[in-house]
């Protein structure tokens, strides 16, 4: 997969991306959560923007434990070689790194 085309908003996170590419959010809050701040953001629901969310409410275990990101990876039916991470800790970078 080539990489298209990333914009970053000034305090680090996506701001947008080629349609082409899915994105997913995993996250270790809760789905409340993170569809409060996604309409507040976006002025949609969460599932109008991203292909697939996890939230941490719907694993097991949180980061750094890597169950969202590998269920994350599941439901995107994608390999963990074509997916890029961008992460604020080093929990969140130990479970995107997680092989499986």
């Amino acid at each position: 997969m080539t990489l298209q085309a990333l914009s970053f908003d000034v305090d680090g996170t996506l701001a947008e991306t080629e349609e082409m590419h899915r994105q997913a959010v995993v996250t270790t809050t809760n789905r409340a959560n993170v569809d409060a701040l996604i309409r507040s953001r976006f002025g949609q629901g969460a599932e109008r923007i991203f292909a697939v969310i996890v939230a941490g409410d719907e694993v097991a275990a949180k980061k750094p434990a890597p169950d969202a990101c590998l269920r994350a990876r599941t439901l995107l039916g994608l390999p963990a070689r074509s997916c890029v991470a961008f992460e604020d800790s080093v929990a969140g970078l130990e479970a995107a790194r997680a092989p499986v």
